[in-house]
């Protein structure tokens, strides 16, 4: 089942003109393929375009063989908490459901926002051994 809120905006979405839900489909395209360009050329990470969603889902997992301040990173539980502590970027692991290796992130924010945190992203990665 749909929670509240999305049913909320799929009602307003039905009644909007179809010019500003074109718009918007339009602008989240452009997002979810930005996304998953910037992952995808990130080191250790592939990433297939989501068909239909807000998230891509990533996989981490060669990332997760090597070392953050020595310690092995070992799991995309780890991986989220370094990512977050360290370079601020929120994302929800893979093992949330069942796919270990992997982490999902969001595109439902602008452009901006986007390449700011695979900027971050790649930033930790860089700097793994």
């Amino acid at each position: 089942n749909a929670v509240t809120f999305v049913q909320h905006a799929a009602i307003a979405a039905l009644h909007s003109e179809p010019a500003v839900v074109a718009d918007m489909v339009a602008t989240y395209d452009r997002r979810r393929h930005r996304l998953v360009e910037l992952l995808s050329a990130l080191d250790g990470v592939s990433c297939e375009l989501p068909a239909g969603s807000f998230y891509a889902f990533a996989d981490f997992s060669p990332v997760l063989a090597r070392k953050h301040n020595g310690q092995a990173i070992g799991s995309s539980l780890k991986l989220a908490e370094i990512l977050l502590d360290q370079e601020r970027v929120a994302v929800i692991p893979g093992s949330a459901f069942g796919a270990e290796g992997y982490l999902r992130i969001s595109f439902a924010t602008s452009t901006a926002v986007i390449e700011e945190a695979t900027e971050r992203i790649a930033s930790l990665i860089r700097g793994l051994d």
